[in-house]
């Protein structure tokens, strides 16, 4: 005897099944069936690399653009603020999700060309660096 626990618009029934190999009253002898061999297949993935912040030089100042496209959630900076190498200058949702844009290297910042709740495309200029 088997126990199996069945749900059946939604309620929930507990049953005994029992199994017979043996002759039925038919006469026909139930066939035993093997499933087809599972055959596992490795296969290498690339993993795509994460979309990098690009700097881009206008005349002595380096420029951070958007890296995907989303919404400005949050600016950490302003004007004027003098930044290390890892400082959080805003916070960039995609598709759900948060992404920190941080200062690639030590800067003052020299303009700010976006809004909190202001949407971007990918390559749009966000933070000029000095």
């Amino acid at each position: 005897m088997r126990r199996f626990k069945i749900v059946v618009n939604n309620n929930e029934y507990e049953v005994e099944v029992e199994e017979r190999l043996e002759k039925s009253e038919t006469g026909i002898e139930p066939k035993k069936i093997s499933a087809p061999e599972k055959k596992i297949v490795e296969k290498a993935v690339e993993i795509p690399k994460t979309k990098e912040i690009k700097e881009v030089t206008t005349s002595g100042n380096k420029t951070i653009t958007a890296p995907l496209p989303g919404s400005i959630l949050e600016l950490k900076v302003k004007v004027g603020d003098k930044v290390e190498k890892g400082t959080i200058l805003l916070i960039l949702e995609a598709m759900k999700m948060e992404n920190e844009i941080r200062a690639p290297f030590e800067a003052t910042i020299s303009d700010i060309r976006v809004k909190q709740g202001e949407s971007v495309n990918v390559g749009e200029v966000l933070v000029i660096l000095a």
